[in-house]
């Protein structure tokens, strides 16, 4: 059986016991950790444990051409992304589908779990009002994420939009406007080269840059950073 098409619920359940609503997965030289209670999502290789001397640099140089002010204080929303880049695109979407398909089952098994224990409370416990609500309101969510994720699909970028929002967060919180967001993020895309992004940039014979596509596909990893979605 392709691995992508392998369930891998008894593997994690063993491994690390986590809730549906928390995915941990470490193999094959990758990190994946999801907390959606928290909001929090990590994917890197498992050897960037610790910033790199180059992934200073490179917030440092970023920082200073923008005028941001310290370095220290972007690290933590500028590491991860880069980070991120150092897996391949195909990687990426596989170990997407990693984490969908071991949550769906992670949900389908607790919402069953969950039903069984609402029955039981309905006909042997009467007194356990209070329980029965949080039962419920536990179900409806575990409903609502799984209906959610069953209409997402793979997609290298997948991973990306909630790894991104809380730069373009702070940014927001720093009043920069949309597109001024945007041409910030653009600068730190350029100068990594992320996916080979300066690719997107034409250079004119006056050395004059042209940001239109570029900027393009920033405006949409913004939109869909923020959009309502699994993650």
């Amino acid at each position: 059986m392709p691995r992508s098409k392998k369930n891998l619920e008894s593997f994690l359940s063993r491994k690390t016991h986590n809730p549906p609503e928390r995915f941990i997965y470490e193999e094959d030289g990758y990190i994946i950790y999801v907390d959606l209670l928290e909001g929090k999502t990590v994917l890197k290789p498992s050897t960037s444990r610790v910033m790199r001397i180059s992934e200073v640099k490179l917030v440092i140089k970023w920082v200073n051409e923008n005028e941001l002010g310290s370095w220290s204080e972007w690290r933590y929303q500028t590491i991860p992304i880069i980070q991120y880049f150092y897996i391949t695109n195909s990687i990426r979407e596989r170990l997407y589908s990693i984490f969908r398909e071991s949550t769906l089952s992670k949900l389908k098994k607790s919402i069953k779990e969950i039903e069984k224990l609402i029955l039981n409370t309905e006909s042997y416990w009467e007194n356990l009002i209070e329980e029965r609500h949080i039962l419920r309101d536990r179900l409806s969510w575990y409903n609502s994420l799984y209906q959610k994720l069953m209409k997402e699909r793979t997609g290298h970028n997948k991973f990306l939009y909630p790894i991104i929002r809380p730069l373009f967060t702070k940014l927001e919180s720093k009043s920069f406007n949309t597109e001024k967001q945007c041409r910030i993020v653009c600068s730190l895309f350029e100068l990594a080269n992320f996916d080979n992004f300066k690719d997107s940039i034409e250079i004119y014979d006056d050395g004059y840059k042209e940001y239109d596509i570029a900027m393009k596909q920033i405006r949409k990893i913004r939109s869909s950073a923020f959009k309502e979605s699994f993650l």
